[in-house]
């Protein structure tokens, strides 16, 4: 099963928020549309760790999940 999350990120941080995601190297595959939202796409196993990165980087920037998704 997968998760999806969508989540907002403010602009100014949007190339920090990818770079931290990208370091966990096969955690999530993520898409943006250009208006700082990005899809994150899960696998249903590595929800929580995406979970705890998400509540980390909530820190250090500004993140909304806007939408959550489980196929």
């Amino acid at each position: 099963m997968t998760a999806v999350v969508l989540v907002r990120v403010a602009d100014p941080d949007v190339v920090f928020f990818r770079s931290v995601i990208e370091a966990y190297d096969g955690l999530v595959q993520w898409t943006g549309d250009g208006s700082g939202v990005l899809t994150l796409t899960v696998p249903k196993a590595q929800r929580a760790t995406l979970d705890e990165l998400l509540v980390d980087l909530a820190s250090e920037v500004a993140i909304q999940v806007m939408d959550t998704r489980v196929f």
